[in-house]
């Protein structure tokens, strides 16, 4: 019973995540698919620094890509610096 306690635990976050992905889907919101799941039991140091997993270095690539790729996208529609007041 335990381990299955810990399991809901551990993927409440990840399943909150998915659902709020198709929220802001619904509202015409760019998200990002891929993301790192980060356990603070596992993947943790005395919860104060993170010690990633071979696995969890790839999908922190592959997300930060994604990530720059938006980025990119939006970068005409962003207002340059010097439109802004000062």
């Amino acid at each position: 019973m335990a381990i299955a306690a810990r399991m809901v635990r551990d993927l409440a976050p990840v399943l909150a995540r998915e659902q709020l992905k198709l929220v802001l889907g619904q509202l015409q919101i760019a998200t990002v698919r891929a993301h790192v799941s980060i356990s603070i039991y596992d993947d943790m140091t005395d919860f104060t620094s993170t010690s990633l997993r071979d696995f969890q270095a790839g999908t922190r690539a592959s997300m930060l890509d994604q990530l720059k790729r938006w980025a990119g996208a939006f970068k005409s529609l962003r207002p340059s610096p010097s439109s802004f007041p000062s």
